[in-house]
C-alpha cells in the first residue's frame, strides 16, 4: 500500500492480515491488517486497521454494511487510535415524470 506521512514521507509498505468470513453465507465479517516493511527513518513505526461488518436497516429492509473501523498508529513511540462507527445509514431516492407535447 501506498503511505504519505506529512509531505516529506512517502513510500509503499507491505501489509498482511486476516479476512474472516462467515462459513455458511461466505460474507466478509472483519478485515485486519497490519504494516511490515516501514522504513526505519520514518516518524511512523506502525499502522494496523479493522473493519468490522454487519446487518443495519435501511429503509425497513437490512443490508451487510461496514459498522466500525480502527486504525492505530504508532508515531515517534506514541500509539493513536481513531475509531469509526457507521450508523444513520439512509436511502435516498426521488422520482420523475417526462411528459413530452406534440409539436405543431
Amino acid at each position: 500500500f501506498e503511505v504519505n506521512f506529512g509531505e516529506r514521507f512517502h513510500t509503499f509498505v507491505a501489509f498482511g492480515g486476516l479476512v474472516y468470513m462467515d462459513r455458511e453465507t461466505t460474507r466478509v465479517l472483519k478485515i485486519t491488517a497490519v504494516s511490515s516493511g516501514i522504513p526505519a527513518n520514518w516518524p511512523a513505526t506502525a499502522f494496523s486497521q479493522e473493519l468490522d461488518y454487519g446487518f443495519a436497516e435501511i429503509g425497513g429492509q437490512q443490508f451487510f454494511l461496514p459498522l466500525h473501523a480502527r486504525l492505530d498508529v504508532t508515531v515517534y513511540g506514541n500509539q493513536t487510535r481513531n475509531e469509526m462507527e457507521f450508523s444513520n445509514y439512509r436511502k435516498f431516492s426521488s422520482e420523475a415524470t417526462l411528459q413530452f407535447e406534440p409539436q405543431d
